[in-house]
């Protein structure tokens, strides 16, 4: 039987935090698989970097995950057909698989693109490093490199620096608000006794199990409900 959680609480959002903690020694722990919909309605998966959570300034049943992007690349033309996405997200350390389905946000540098999220996309790109910003203002991504290029010419460009207080054209803010989210918890790997008395205790220790929780956004009542559910 699912449980309500009382107004104002995410219920998994401590979980998720706490993964996020436990693993943050793993550079590669940053990174999400990031699933959507193209305009032909086939599904496009790629891998883009966890820029952290952000409280919904409107609806404290709610919160966003945040990732950049260039509003030339596909993800973006995607959203913009069906602004849906599901992030994938697996920890090696604390073996937690975390799967979350939602709506997106773009925080574009298009007129009333922002809403209530204004300051939100000026903040993170005041925040970013130089090299970080001259990214956004590179050749359109997808399209073919030129064929070839003059050594002298690569040799004396030099970027000019951006603007830290005006975002390019071209940034976005990515903000996933989940109304589904898997959490699967895996047994941590078995232990190889090295001799005979570790071998007689691990055979009276009980066996742990893979655990799966399901939380789900009701939209009418607009509280979450948490599940246990069969892995």
């Amino acid at each position: 039987m699912a449980a309500q959680t009382e107004n104002g609480t995410v219920p998994w959002k401590h979980s998720l935090e706490r993964a996020i903690t436990l693993n943050r020694q793993l550079e590669f722990s940053k990174y999400v698989q990031l699933a959507t919909v193209d305009r032909n309605n086939m599904p496009a998966c790629r891998t883009v970097g966890y820029r952290g959570m952000v409280p919904d300034a409107q609806d404290s049943n709610r919160c966003f995950l945040q990732f950049f992007t260039d509003c030339r690349s596909d993800k973006v033309d995607d959203l913009k057909h069906q602004a849906v996405a599901e992030v994938c997200w697996y920890f090696p350390l604390s073996r937690d698989q975390f799967r979350l389905r939602g709506e997106v946000k773009i925080l574009s540098g298009e007129s009333g693109s922002h809403g209530a999220y204004e300051d939100l996309r000026k903040s993170a790109w005041t925040q970013m490093n130089e090299t970080s910003r001259q990214l956004y203002e590179a050749q359109t991504p997808g399209t073919p490199c030129p064929e070839r290029a003059d050594h002298n010419d690569l040799e004396s460009y030099e970027p000019q620096p951006l603007d830290a207080d005006k975002p390019s054209a071209n940034f976005v803010v990515l903000l996933l608000s989940p109304t589904h989210v898997d959490h699967l918890i895996l047994p941590p790997p078995p232990v190889v006794a090295t001799n005979r008395a570790q071998h007689h205790e691990s055979i009276l220790q009980p066996a742990k199990k893979i655990q799966r929780w399901r939380h789900d956004l009701n939209p009418s009542s607009n509280t979450w409900s948490t599940k246990k559910i069969n892995p």
